[in-house]
């Protein structure tokens, strides 16, 4: 009986990265496939993490919000017991909420712009096609807000549209920033080895 181990498995793998995986210009081409894959398979488990929030009903949708609230106001509990996050209750305790939920709604599509982002950079260069992410970017919260009024208690608003497409742009934003930064890191270390 045969057992792979780990390093026999990677020694397979060491073997395999010299002589598969390569382009006609003799680069690994594997990592850049992976990370396509990685990429691709996020920006679809967000966007249907995203539709599944909005195909809850109204009371699941507040049930999952006001949870979240309740954590947020036990960690300010112990780190700051007297703000008026922790000790939110009544007409405070809605305000805390409604900012809980527009700040879920903004991160989610931030989430969502920095991977679409990264993903179009790993399948290419191409400025033109980075319209693909900027699109999916304004019309995924059309389609988030269009799907909400086919669940039982939920309205569409032109708010979350607005706060999820907010968070959409700032995370195009972020992650053109962070591409930015890499191919200046590039070309720095590029210039130091010649």
């Amino acid at each position: 009986m045969n057992i792979l181990t780990l390093s026999s498995f990677l020694r397979i793998i060491e073997s395999m990265k010299d002589t598969a995986w390569k382009n006609e210009k003799g680069k690994h081409v594997a990592k850049k496939w992976i990370l396509r894959l990685v990429l691709t398979a996020l920006c679809i488990a967000t966007m249907a993490f995203i539709f599944s929030n909005s195909l809850q009903t109204g009371e699941e949708s507040g049930a999952q919000s006001s949870f979240v609230t309740v954590a947020v106001q036990k960690i300010f509990r112990v780190f700051a017991p007297n703000s008026w996050i922790a000790t939110a209750t009544g007409e405070a305790y809605e305000k805390l909420h409604g900012v809980i939920r527009t700040l879920a709604h903004f991160s989610e599509f931030a989430l969502l712009g920095a991977l679409l982002v990264w993903c179009w950079r790993a399948y290419t260069k191409d400025p033109l096609f980075l319209l693909v992410p900027v699109c999916l970017v304004v019309l995924t919260p059309i389609v988030d807000e269009c799907l909400q009024t086919l669940s039982a208690g939920r309205v569409a608003a032109i708010s979350d549209v607005c706060t999820d497409t907010l968070g959409g742009v700032c995370g195009c934003v972020f992650a053109g920033l962070t591409l930015l930064i890499a191919l200046a890191i590039k070309r720095r270390k590029k210039a130091n080895t010649q």
